[in-house]
């Protein structure tokens, strides 16, 4: 099926519809999302198990439905082909390899962010929807044998304007605990360096009682380090490193049970997870010589676009280190399991979807400086 570029506005797709029915396609993408991303990734990791690669094609073919019913029919014709793509994996014609699997999951993050802006503005972006119809009404011209080596050369379009990635199966982090730096960062004073020990080893008590928390906030610590350091050390090195200790710290104080559900959240349940900056930064206000760190705390889930909590502050008045804190904190959750998600987002994916929601959730110095981080000095190639 090819896209009439006709119908397309010059900037973007105008949809004039009841917001209810847009309302309940926008939910039905998300719902579909949350199970397209586990399927997918079941398939990468198990190409011989076709069940998921029929459940990937009922999801498709539902959002299709759906599209069409709300008169979406850019987006209708974007989920066509890739459905087109999952049928010939079904039949057996070809399977479903990692970089073709990668390009799937990019394609439906770019699906949902259209369907959310459809909804919050009337309109879905054409460009984004006309250009990544032709990556796969392209591959669906391919023979096996191409469809992998094209799909690969279509990530790395995608991907190239960021961070000029290779294919996922290209990269890997690299711990950076080796690297070194011209920059000299200023010694603590003992009693900073005894504080900073202390907070270290209480959040290694949480994470041993977390799953998939393992060297989270070492791993944390490391990206943010590098972000700091180039920046020129904006933020003091360790109030920050304080602060990606101590954020969560307060999740002590939540039962086991909470942490680990694989269920969503209830409404009260969520809004005992929200009261974890607050009681976070509280315990570190009590303490000497921490005030910036607690504020870093506090603020870590407030977003430049006015957004966030616990008090909707823009991005003028959000302290750097939080905002470097949001970001790490971020990057690190999409790219390890979680207990409602037993598989993580690839590091191509988790820096794509940081750069999407850049100067809205993220602040697009910090992450500037972040693409750098992750080009120079957390990815290597094979």
């Amino acid at each position: 099926m090819s896209i009439d570029k006709d119908k397309l506005m010059n900037n973007q797709i105008t949809v004039s519809i009841d917001s209810e029915l847009i309302r309940d396609f926008v939910d039905g993408v998300e719902e579909a999302y949350e199970q397209l991303e586990q399927h997918v990734a079941a398939a990468i990791e198990n190409p011989d198990e076709l069940s998921h690669v029929d459940e990937i094609f009922r999801e498709l073919h539902t959002i299709k439905g759906n599209a069409k019913i709300c008169h979406v029919e850019d987006i209708a014709d974007l989920v066509h082909h890739i459905e087109t793509i999952v049928f010939d994996i079904r039949e057996g014609h070809i399977v479903m390899s990692l970089n073709l699997g990668e390009l799937i999951l990019i394609t439906l993050d770019k699906i949902r962010d259209a369907a959310n802006q459809l909804y919050s503005i009337g309109k879905t972006p054409k460009k984004i929807i006309y250009e990544y119809s032709q990556y796969f009404e392209t591959l669906c011209s391919k023979t096996s044998d191409e469809i992998e080596t094209h799909s690969e050369k279509i990530i790395a379009k995608i991907t190239g304007a960021l961070l000029e990635f290779g294919s996922p199966a290209s990269v890997q982090i690299v711990s950076t605990r080796e690297n070194k730096t011209n920059e000299e960062i200023p010694p603590a004073e003992k009693h900073i360096k005894n504080d900073l020990q202390f907070f270290y080893d209480l959040i290694l008590r949480l994470e041993a009682n977390i799953q998939f928390w393992d060297s989270r906030s070492l791993s944390m610590w490391e990206i943010a380090k590098a972000m700091n350091i180039l920046s020129g050390l904006k933020v003091d090195h360790s109030q920050l490193e304080a602060a990606i200790y101590m954020h969560d710290i307060a999740y002590s104080f939540l039962p086991l049970d909470v942490l680990h559900s694989t269920k969503k959240f209830s409404e009260e349940e969520q809004d005992k997870m929200r009261e974890h900056p607050t009681l976070s930064s509280e315990l570190l206000m009590r303490m000497p010589h921490w005030v910036d760190a607690a504020v870093m705390c506090y603020q870590h889930h407030e977003r430049p676009d006015g957004n966030g909590y616990p008090h909707n502050l823009l991005n003028s008045e959000i302290c750097e280190g939080a905002k470097i804190l949001a970001i790490v904190d971020a990057f690190e959750s999409m790219t390890h399991p979680r207990p409602d998600r037993e598989f993580k987002r690839s590091i191509l994916r988790a820096v794509k979807e940081i750069n999407t929601y850049s100067s809205t959730q993220f602040c697009d110095y910090w992450v500037g400086i972040f693409n750098q981080v992750v080009r120079d000095r957390f990815i290597t190639y094979n």
